[in-house]
């Protein structure tokens, strides 16, 4: 769940981390982005526009702090971005909404 934490309490909605991705990966790549970028795009604003999609059916404000309500300190950068293990290692497609929401919903 660190890697939950960190998200929203980065991010302001799914909206803002979907933006963002798409940012990051034009900076990452811009032979990507040109190649393929229209793509995830299109992805991305079929979940935005879809009711049915997780950014939709899974609040982003969820409680992720377990019995205790919000918490009010940003939450440990320890292993996040080096890809250590914090509480369970990060995976390729972990940062994926649908992904997250499952977690989310099984109190991973």
């Amino acid at each position: 769940m660190p890697v939950a934490r960190r998200l929203q309490w980065t991010f302001n909605s799914w909206k803002d981390l979907g933006e963002n991705y798409l940012i990051g990966r034009e900076f990452w790549s811009q032979a990507e982005s040109e190649r393929n970028g229209l793509l995830y795009r299109q992805v991305y604003q079929r979940l935005l526009d879809d009711p049915a999609s997780p950014c939709h059916q899974c609040a982003w404000d969820l409680n992720l702090n377990g019995k205790g309500g919000a918490s009010t300190t940003p939450p440990s950068t320890s292993g996040i971005m080096t890809g250590e293990t914090v509480d369970q290692p990060v995976t390729s497609g972990e940062f994926g909404s649908a992904t997250m929401c499952v977690a989310l919903s099984r109190g991973q």
